[in-house]
């Protein structure tokens, strides 16, 4: 746990106490975001609370730590990619995804079902009452919306405010569906195509005559790199641009638009001629580098399956029929052009 003292004395009449924050994730510290960003919150809230955050269970700090795929070198190598009803890369996902239960139920069987939601709202209480307090503050972004959520379900008498934040659909979330949190995603890139379009030539670079013309260049430049993927070497790393990378690219930019979206559009023109480089960076991370022995924060990072172990353990169980999960792919992908790079969450829990 981390928290960054109100200013003012707790002898004070203003004074109001600890207010829970969670960064959402799932898997995000919520030690790493006070350190990262609690002046700004404190500056948002105002003076008068202590802004307490905390990893929760199997994450980062908090221990015992989920980690089913044993280090960092084999989570390195153990990538995942996006999924296609029409090819042999759904089979592959499902049957990596047992290989990966397989791996939990040997390695930490003792610990996974306590991994969940519902506990975790459980220490949220723990915390107010160490606090010497009795009703909850809290702001929760994302998953922390269903943290939240959960909480308030629990102890409905145990509040005195709560906020939640990029709010996730709760009976999809726990019936482990993952079928609309991509609701408004096809709405956003459509966004790209007019504002891009709207900009102009002068300050967008992907620029067209027309919106649907940049969604089809776009298209075009997507079958391009799925046929023939463009090697890249930068100064701080090599690769491939690929259909799956420049797939997670565009998607990623739709996270933070405005931000984004006029690095995206160089990097697009920059590939319809030729050069992957820009698009490559734009995900691009140090190479991997193991030191032995291991680094010391790197028991502090979060382990990606804490993730799926949340998922799974809070949400109805999936059937393991492969036949199923494609019919479940086949639906989603009917839905949305962004359901490839979404149903692994689905996919690892069968």
């Amino acid at each position: 746990m981390a928290r960054l003292p109100s200013k003012l004395s707790a002898n004070s009449t203003d004074y109001r106490g600890p207010i829970l924050l969670n960064p959402g994730g799932l898997g995000g510290s919520g030690v790493d975001f006070v350190l990262g960003a609690g002046e700004e919150i404190s500056g948002v809230l105002g003076p008068q609370f202590d802004i307490v955050a905390f990893d929760p269970r199997g994450v980062a700090r908090s221990t015992p730590h989920v980690s089913f795929l044993g280090n960092s070198v084999d989570r390195t190598f153990w990538q995942d990619n996006a999924l296609n009803a029409s090819s042999d890369e759904l089979a592959r996902a499902w049957a990596r995804a047992k290989i990966v239960g397989q791996l939990a139920e040997e390695r930490q069987a003792g610990i996974l079902p306590y991994i969940n939601t519902a506990q975790t709202a459980a220490d949220m209480l723990s915390i107010v009452k160490a606090h010497g307090k009795e009703k909850l503050l809290y702001w929760g972004f994302s998953y922390g919306s269903v943290l939240g959520s959960t909480y308030a379900s629990l102890f409905p008498d145990k509040i005195e405010r709560i906020v939640i934040d990029g709010v996730l659909d709760l009976d999809d979330y726990y019936q482990t569906l993952w079928t609309t949190n991509l609701s408004d995603t096809d709405k956003a890139m459509n966004a790209f195509y007019t504002t891009c379009h709207s900009a102009g030539p002068t300050k967008c670079a992907f620029y067209a005559p027309t919106p649907a013309q940049i969604a089809a260049n776009l298209s075009n430049l997507y079958s391009t790199v799925r046929a023939r993927p463009v090697p890249v070497r930068t100064a701080l790393s090599y690769g491939l641009l690929d259909y799956s990378r420049l797939r997670s690219t565009v998607f990623s930019a739709l996270y933070s638009p405005w931000a984004a979206w006029p690095t995206l559009a160089v990097a697009l023109a920059d590939l319809a001629r030729g050069n992957g480089t820009a698009l490559y960076t734009m995900l691009e991370q140090p190479p991997f580098e193991r030191a032995c022995p291991a680094a010391p924060d790197e028991e502090f990072e979060s382990a990606d399956e804490v993730r799926f172990a949340i998922i799974c353990n809070d949400g109805d169980v999936v059937p393991e029929d492969f036949e199923k999960l494609k019919d479940y792919v086949r639906d989603t992908v009917s839905k949305s052009e962004w359901a490839e790079l979404w149903d692994n969450i689905r996919t690892y829990c069968v």
